[in-house]
């Protein structure tokens, strides 16, 4: 999946790290505001993406640093 532009909705970018952490074995579900946000068409808008995952840290955290470039 290519990482999101400068244009992408909230739920593109979570659909994105999703996918990411996913490829990892990392199961994840989108929580807060922005699954208010998705789920309402945007009527809520959230600034954030909160995925929650019974997952390790430090392998949440390797995969992030992948997605960054590091």
């Amino acid at each position: 999946m290519n990482p999101p532009g400068p244009r992408s909705t909230l739920t593109e970018i979570a659909a994105w790290v999703a996918s990411a952490l996913a490829t990892h074995g990392i199961r994840t579900v989108l929580v807060g505001g922005a699954a208010v946000s998705a789920h309402t068409a945007n009527r809520y808008q959230s600034l954030d993406v909160d995925l929650a995952t019974l997952a390790d840290n430090g392998a949440i955290a390797a995969v992030m640093l992948d997605l960054a470039g590091r």
